[in-house]
């Protein structure tokens, strides 16, 4: 284990040493980028699920949309749009990729540094620790010995520890041994740091009071043993008792000390023991008169302050309670002794060392509740900091996709509204042609009208010239016979010519009715999609509505969040400027310590300075007996003192009760805002009209599919009915084409006919007659046949 931690510690020379600066920024950095690193990640899931449905959308067009025909113009347009859309998410998944790649590395690199400035701090403490360990630590009294002690202790425990100042106050205990203090063993001072008995806190806190006050026992009673062993000697008496220490100092040992104490003091008072006289030259009478003077003047002090401090008290109006209790310490002169005397003094300066232990020990714990509330404080601010941060991330993340996803809505709403219009020009321009060919229908009608009243007309000359014909043959019958063959043949061929003419005038109106009801077929069709045409415009035009609307609550609510984050920041400034009020209290408060200290340290300077003067200027055997009864009274006052409860400053507990109702308030305003910002009403709105609007957009894109795919079903329904009215159009030319061929033969046939006519004259009566009757009769019948219910009746019963 040696060798590794040798290792490690030789690997950990290179390392490089940050500042406090420094580190911080690179953990406030680290922070960052992790919330970077999860809203990238969020992104690029998105990103990936947006570039899976182009992929699938692609591969639908891809495959099943190669023979199919859009608005635009074919299949190809849509499939380039769809590859486009494919290409621009994988560009930025790509994107996104690179930077969660950066943000990683970035991340790590810190994290790096971090560490190895961690292990370089670890092994130069390691390090340190070793070559000192051996060395012999100085005085604990100075400033050097305690920072050192404290540094071989709690090396990397906190960077806040506090210096040790109860080492300037040891003099007030020994003021009752009468000089003897020098005379103990330094040894046992050293032993005490080098056990380790002084342990700082972590953040600057005392030893508890039972430690501290076994210690202090402990001390008392190995000075009390060193006086009473040299007066044993001396006197022959029995040995004073000792309890050995076992170097822990736990509160099963406090009743072996107070006990050794009472014997000792007993031991002590048994026997008659006068400290002997210092050496050096012997004080005067006045000397002794001015030490006693200003011994006086301290007590006049000392006393003038406990009755300005209760005055104050009194005139602030403090707890009578409080008050009764503060008198067990605060007029304990005054009470008991009423006059000055050394013991008095002694015991007064005794109460006020241990009054001001007690307010130090309360300071440290004080400080120490404030500073861990101030950290906890910090972090729950700093965490609800962050976390409103990545929420207003989130939202804003979402608010971009939300638009960017209406900005595309938008767009293909736009390309489907201009391939509507394209559409309806298309079938305006469609209905037009069927107009026109509707009116070719009608004048090719009134065509066939004429045509059949020309064929009437010609018909009834055609009898009118048989009959004439016959009166002529019954006229000229013996003269004609020769040329009744020729006539007869003549009257043949034109039976049949007309008969080919009824026939092919039965077919042309045969394909007329057809034409009809194909033409009835296409209108229906044709005000069927311009219905359905109406109604799916209707519906976009409402949908582009509610879409608006949407948006413009999504734009209030994103207001609402930026009016809710400056309400945030105004309450964090209040919080801040509360923290930095209590920080001035709280340096206001060590400002006074300080100074009690200082006053503290002064008095007792000048109690250790003036005793050793009065122990100079002991000279006769009354004075010694006195100074003996004396001490006795002060042993009894410091085990009276020691017996009774300790007094704090009610002024200061007011201090501490003010800053920690602050300490309250602040903490219930800290938990309202933060209940108030963890589900604030603004973001959960805003929550749901996300999701709503998210749902809606699902809806709306499902339906322009279904659009796109009822367009795409029209175009191929009107490409049909574009076929068929070519087709149409084609029969009517090749109808117009046959009228006119059969119009200009059978003028052709006519004219020559009656010439023949006019110049020959037959004598065949019943022959013409039996043919002139037929003709009339199929003429009849056609006639009948060609009218429009008659027609359709009987193409339905062919």
């Amino acid at each position: 284990m040696h060798l590794l931690v040798e290792t490690a510690i030789v690997d950990s020379t290179e390392y490089e040493i940050l500042s406090y600066e420094e580190v911080d920024e690179l953990k406030k950095e680290y922070n960052f980028l992790a919330n970077r690193i999860d809203a990238s990640k969020r992104k690029l899931a998105l990103e990936s699920k947006v570039r899976d449905a182009a992929l699938s959308l692609s591969r639908l067009y891809s495959k099943k949309g190669r023979q199919r025909r859009s608005l635009l113009g074919g299949v190809s347009d849509v499939t380039k749009h769809t590859d486009e859309e494919l290409m621009a998410s994988n560009r930025k998944c790509e994107e996104l990729s690179q930077e969660l790649w950066r943000l990683n590395n970035r991340a790590v690199e810190i994290q790096r540094r971090l560490l190895q400035h961690g292990a370089g701090i670890l092994g130069m403490t390691h390090q340190g620790g070793i070559k000192n360990l051996p060395r012999l630590p100085p005085s604990p009294n100075s400033p050097s010995g305690t920072f050192s002690s404290v540094n071989r202790r709690g090396t990397m425990s906190s960077m806040n520890v506090e210096f040790d100042d109860r080492s300037f106050y040891r003099t007030p205990d020994k003021l009752d041994e009468f000089g003897l203090y020098d005379q103990s063993p330094p040894t046992d001072k050293n032993s005490r740091f080098q056990r380790g008995d002084v342990h700082p806190s972590r953040r600057g806190s005392v030893p508890s009071d039972d430690s501290y006050t076994a210690r202090r026992l402990e001390e008392a009673n190995n000075q009390l043993r060193t006086v009473l062993t040299q007066l044993t000697t001396n006197q022959g008496l029995p040995s004073p008792g000792h309890v050995p220490a076992n170097g822990t100092l736990n509160g099963t040992r406090l009743p072996d000390q107070l006990t050794l104490l009472e014997q000792n003091i007993k031991v002590l008072q048994k026997s008659n023991f006068h400290p002997p006289p210092s050496p050096g030259k012997p004080k005067s009478a006045h000397d002794l008169e001015r030490t006693e003077a200003i011994l006086s003047t301290l007590w006049d002090m000392l006393v003038m302050g406990e009755e300005e401090i209760r005055s104050q008290r009194r005139a602030v109006g403090y707890d009578p309670a409080v008050e009764e209790h503060s008198k067990s310490g605060d007029e304990l002169g005054d009470e008991e002794v009423g006059e000055f005397s050394i013991s008095t003094f002694s015991a007064k300066v005794q109460a006020l060392y241990t009054r001001a232990t007690q307010l130090y020990t309360e300071r440290s714990l004080l400080r120490q509740k404030v500073y861990q509330q101030r950290v906890h404080f910090e972090t729950e601010i700093q965490g609800l900091k962050e976390q409103h941060h990545a929420r207003v991330d989130n939202l804003s993340e979402d608010l971009s996709t939300l638009t960017s996803q209406l900005e595309q809505l938008a767009n293909i709403i736009d390309q489907r509204e201009s391939d509507i219009i394209t559409a309806n020009g298309k079938i305006k321009n469609l209905m037009n042609d069927l107009d026109v060919t509707h009116a070719q229908v009608q004048e090719k009608r009134e065509e066939a009208r004429n045509a059949r009243e020309e064929l009437t007309a010609v018909m009834e000359q055609l009898d009118i010239q048989r009959r004439k014909d016959q009166q002529r043959i019954m006229e000229d019958n013996a003269g004609r016979g020769k040329d009744s063959m020729a006539l007869e043949a003549e009257k043949r061929a034109r039976a049949e010519a007309e008969e080919g003419f009824v026939t092919q005038i039965r077919e042309k109106e045969k394909e007329l009715a057809e034409l009809r009801i194909q033409f009835g077929e296409v209108k229906e069709d044709r005000d069927i999609t311009k219905a359905e045409l109406d109604v799916l415009t209707r519906e976009s035009d409402g949908r582009l509505r509610r879409l608006e609307g949407e948006i413009t609550a999504l734009k209030e609510s994103t207001r609402d969040v930026e009016e809710g984050k400056e309400q945030y920041l105004e309450k964090e400034a209040v919080v801040r400027k509360e923290m930095a009020e209590k920080e001035q209290q709280m340096v206001k408060m060590d400002e006074e310590m300080r100074g009690l200290e200082g006053k503290v340290a002064e008095l007792s300077t000048e109690v250790a300075l003036l005793k050793a003067e009065l122990d100079s200027a002991y000279g006769s055997r009354q004075q010694r007996a006195a100074e003996t009864a004396q001490a006795q009274a002060a042993a009894a006052a410091l085990e009276a003192a020691g017996k009774r409860p300790q007094v704090v400053d009610p002024g200061l507990l007011q201090e501490v009760e003010a800053l920690s109702m602050k300490n309250h308030e602040l903490m219930v305003e800290i938990a309202q805002l933060k209940a108030g910002k963890t589900m604030p009403a603004a973001d959960s709105n805003l929550e749901k009209r996300c999701k709503l609007l998210q749902s809606e957009l699902d809806g709306m894109l499902a339906d322009f599919e279904n659009l796109t795919k009822q367009a795409i079903e029209f175009e191929n329904e009107r490409m049909k009915l574009e076929t068929l009215v070519d087709g149409l159009r084609t029969k009517c030319e090749n109808l117009e084409t046959n009228l006119a061929d059969e119009r200009v033969r059978w003028l052709g046939v006519r004219a020559p006919n009656d010439g023949k006519l006019s110049g020959r004259h037959t004598g065949d009566v019943p022959g013409e007659n039996t043919s002139t009757t037929v003709l009339k009769n199929e003429f009849k019948k056609m006639m009948r046949d060609i009218t429009w219910p008659n027609g359709r009746v009987r193409l339905k019963q062919s």
